[in-house]
């Protein structure tokens, strides 16, 4: 008998996994290595050590100053979760969310960034998901690389 994934809370237990809560990283690592066979899997457990290294153990900031906030000008939309929403809605005012764009049943958040301001983010401290998992959930280019992973190796 299969079991239901809940991506949803796969991905809020991500969220707070790349925002320093290291219980909650815990908990997503404990679910995800039943699935570490799986190269695609795999690649995502170390994607999110990375990304966790980058976002909560590292400064960063010399490099994105550096750089000017390149990843945050271009490139396709930014999806906004739900529960990303939930989260901008109780910090944001009315203006600030109607920069969000809603098409289907997700909100996006259009690139250039209307929160970035020179290099700097904004909206840094509540920033959704898909912002703290840069570059490994936000870029079409990703993809193909994820796709193309044998599983051997550190991606």
């Amino acid at each position: 008998m299969s079991q239901k994934i809940d991506f949803d809370y796969i991905n809020q237990l991500a969220k707070r996994s790349l925002g320093g809560d290291l219980k909650s990283f815990e908990k997503l690592l404990n679910i995800l290595e039943k699935y570490e066979n799986f190269p695609q899997v795999k690649f995502g457990l170390y994607s999110l050590i990375y990304q966790l290294s980058m976002n909560v153990f590292i400064d960063v900031s010399k490099e994105c100053e550096k750089c000017g906030g390149k990843c945050c000008k271009s490139g396709y939309p930014i999806p906004v979760y739900e529960f990303d929403y939930k989260e901008l809605a109780k910090r944001m005012n009315r203006e600030e969310l109607e920069k969000l764009r809603r098409v289907d049943n997700i909100y996006l958040l259009p690139r250039p960034c209307p929160f970035q301001q020179g290099w700097v983010c904004t909206i840094h401290r509540f920033k959704p998901y898909a912002c703290l998992s840069f570059p490994f959930a936000t870029e079409d280019e990703q993809r193909e690389i994820i796709n193309n992973y044998d599983g051997k190796g550190i991606p």
